[in-house]
């Protein structure tokens, strides 16, 4: 943790030192779920984010945690391991999808599969979303967006793939698509 200017592996009260750490477009989900393994909805999670280095570097991390508790059920020590990833995550921070390297990725790896003998692309990009955002604000724009993936998401079948490509554009893989799915 030396890498992060962190005071060592086990850190009291470690959401003020992560604040400073943690990019500000991902505080919130990573603020989240903290909190909802502190407040006993869950015991556990799982969490990518941008951390910056001491260098200034924002680089991506996988941070997977546990509440561990004592003989009399009482939290004790909250415990994680976190790898890093590198310089880019498979998500999309504002709408938790597949971004668009996860999307050529799967696209590649689709056309080459041979147990997939149809496949259907498709590209979503919003026209003029630009204007959403100067009349209302970026914040306001980046909540439709959110929400579009995520009402796209729980209306697609289940051999279908929704991923953020970039700014409004999203992208739908489908495998093994028949003519009624499509």
């Amino acid at each position: 943790m030396d890498m992060f200017g962190l005071p060592g592996e086990v850190v009291k009260h470690p959401l003020t030192y992560w604040k400073a750490i943690v990019h500000p477009e991902d505080w919130e989900r990573f603020y989240q779920s903290n909190m909802e393994v502190v407040s006993g909805k869950v015991d556990c999670h799982s969490v990518e984010f941008r951390a910056k280095k001491r260098s200034g570097e924002y680089v991506w991390i996988k941070c997977r945690g546990q509440m561990i508790y004592d003989k009399e059920g009482n939290q004790e020590l909250f415990a994680g391991i976190m790898c890093l990833m590198g310089k880019q995550n498979k998500v999309d921070p504002l709408t938790q999808l597949l971004n668009y390297t996860e999307f050529y990725k799967a696209l590649e790896k689709s056309l080459k599969d041979e147990m997939v003998e149809h496949l259907a692309v498709m590209v979503i990009d919003i026209d003029e979303f630009r204007q959403v955002n100067e009349l209302y604000s970026r914040s306001f724009g980046d909540k439709v967006l959110k929400r579009m993936g995520q009402t796209i998401q729980a209306l697609l079948p289940a051999n279908a793939s929704l991923y953020r490509i970039e700014k409004d554009k999203m992208g739908i893989l489908m495998d093994n698509a028949v003519g009624h799915d499509v």
